[in-house]
């Protein structure tokens, strides 16, 4: 059996998956992990196969905008702001970022695989392979909607919360439904409209977020197909006898 690893960002968002990748190494599957440039050297020491992002990309996280928008310092206003120019920027990135993506999974043929929510071309795969792909998160939030808070713009009230995540939802909708466009042929079970693209991230694919509950308790709205774990091996060891089998 075949895992395919993609994460984007810093140490934070590279450590739970290189925990996942581990696990399924001690378990006798095969791992393929791409990950940020920087962390090559820790990953192939582990024994394990990598793909490099341009390092362009975590040097322009550590940069200033980066840092303070990661720090969630300033106000809502500036963070957005922040957002935005980090957006244009990775702009300049992003084809070749999802270009190595597509390419990897393609040709490795994974039998399943985990993504960090920066990933979003393996949600696409994903559709075209019901089952096979697992959203994994640092952070809750990051799909399903908090009452008490944003990722970005803290809390804006309940019904102003619900509205940013719905946007922002819809955002990501209309990113993937454009490379489904682009790699129609390489994706052709894929569904390609936006209600179709957001129910599947919503209700249907498995999402981890690898948060402690005795600091986030999980909202009762949320669907089953969103889980909350502190401990990764804990979780992927319920996922292998339940759905790696």
């Amino acid at each position: 059996m075949k895992a395919l690893l993609l994460s984007l960002g810093t140490r934070g968002d590279i450590e739970p998956f290189l925990a996942i990748a581990e696990l399924l190494k001690e378990h006798n599957w095969d791992v393929v992990c791409v990950f940020p440039e920087q962390f090559r050297s820790t990953t192939e020491q582990m024994g394990i196969s990598f793909r490099g992002f341009d390092k362009a990309f975590l040097e322009l996280l550590n940069a200033k905008d980066g840092k303070e928008f990661m720090g969630g310092k300033g106000s809502v206003v500036k963070r957005i702001g922040i957002l935005i120019r980090l957006s244009i920027q990775g702009m300049k990135l992003s084809r070749g970022i999802v270009a190595l993506q597509h390419e990897t999974l393609i040709n490795e043929k994974p039998d399943k695989v985990l993504y960090h929510p920066k990933c979003n071309i393996a949600l696409l795969w994903g559709m075209g392979n019901l089952g096979k792909s697992i959203m994994v998160s640092p952070m809750p939030g990051m799909a399903h909607p908090i009452d008490e808070h944003t990722i970005v713009a803290g809390n804006l009230g309940k019904h102003m919360n619900r509205m940013f995540y719905g946007l922002v939802n819809f955002a990501k909708a209309v990113a993937i439904k454009m490379m489904a466009r682009k790699y129609k042929k390489d994706y052709p079970a894929a569904a390609t409209t936006i209600s179709g693209i957001k129910k599947v991230m919503l209700e249907k694919e498995t999402t981890f977020y690898t948060s402690s509950p005795s600091l986030f308790t999980r909202p009762p709205s949320w669907p089953a197909c969103a889980k909350l774990n502190k401990h990764t091996r804990g979780l992927l060891t319920k996922l292998l006898s339940q759905q790696f089998a």
